[in-house]
């Protein structure tokens, strides 16, 4: 208990970036891109319509890459137990698991 008490006391406190939203999962300037992306219309294909996928936000009709951002790992329903689900939250905090800017 004590343990992973220490633990999210130092991953709350230690910064990983120098951005004042990088602690978040969600930016300003995400959540600004992805309304612009949902209001207006996007000319990849005649019938768009983005969704916001593990690795980037893409149009479901052609698969075309309209944002390269991961989803945060939060909200999400599993199947695995309360133990694995518990630790990828300590480990993860709720970052992607992957980084879209890592696979490009």
């Amino acid at each position: 208990l004590i343990v992973g008490a220490a633990w999210g006391l130092i991953a709350r406190i230690t910064p990983f970036s120098l951005e004042p939203t990088g602690r978040y999962p969600y930016s300003m300037g995400l959540i600004h891109e992805l309304n612009r992306l949902r209001l207006e219309p996007v000319s990849c294909c005649s019938i768009s319509s983005p969704t916001w996928e593990l690795d980037g936000v893409r149009c479901t009709s052609c698969h075309t890459l309209l944002l390269a951002e991961s989803r945060p790992d939060l909200g999400r329903r599993r199947s695995d137990n309360i133990l694995a689900a518990l630790m990828r939250v300590i480990l993860l905090d709720g970052r992607p698991f992957v980084d879209a800017a890592e696979e490009e």
